[in-house]
């Protein structure tokens, strides 16, 4: 049993959705099974996408993705980074504004 666990390597990390996409693409196209953490959280874009893959590929998945950093190519998400602050207030507010809609409403239903 214990020979067939794998050791996983982070080998990619990124708050890009478009750059974490283009990674799991990459490594797909070349079949390399990979592990993703933190894509099935709802605040992905705001806590990033780690990509592991297993001891035995990490050369040669580094090799492959070695090219997709954030500086190098223009990325809108960059720009929603000022907003990250703020996202949770933002969400605070709708919050208490559909509360405070839903006790006008039924007021006046009375």
């Amino acid at each position: 049993m214990e020979k067939d666990k794998q050791i996983l390597v982070s080998v990619f990390t990124s708050s890009n959705n478009a750059l974490c996409a283009a990674a799991k693409s990459i490594l797909e196209n070349y079949k390399i099974e990979y592990f993703p953490e933190g894509e099935f959280n709802a605040y992905s874009s705001l806590y990033g996408l780690e990509i592991k893959v297993s001891e035995k590929d990490e050369k040669f998945a580094r090799e492959l993705l070695k090219e997709l950093e954030e500086d190098k190519y223009y990325l809108p998400d960059k720009f929603n980074k000022k907003l990250k602050p703020y996202i949770g207030y933002l969400i605070i507010i709708t919050i208490i504004l559909l509360i405070a809609g839903m006790v006008l409403v039924f007021s006046l239903v009375k």
